[in-house]
């Protein structure tokens, strides 16, 4: 199967649950595991201006903006 940019195949969608988050990302974060794709992408959000974290819709992009229309409201 081809890959697109950022090792994740074509058509590839992020939209983790809350429970996905926390069991898959937060504790082999928290316990420095390696993730099998990195499609959540750290940024320093003290060193960028709020329209700098959207980009061209990669899957890194679209994780962001996931979460930050998670934690709109």
């Amino acid at each position: 199967m081809a890959s697109s940019s950022g090792g994740v195949p074509p058509g590839f969608r992020f939209h983790p649950t809350d429970e996905e988050l926390l069991h898959y990302y937060l504790k082999k974060k928290v316990s420095f595991q390696k993730f099998d794709m990195e499609v959540i992408r750290e940024v320093d959000l003290n060193k960028m201006e709020p329209w700098e974290l959207q980009g061209d819709g990669s899957p890194s992009q679209s994780a962001i903006k996931h979460i930050h229309e998670k934690f709109k409201s």
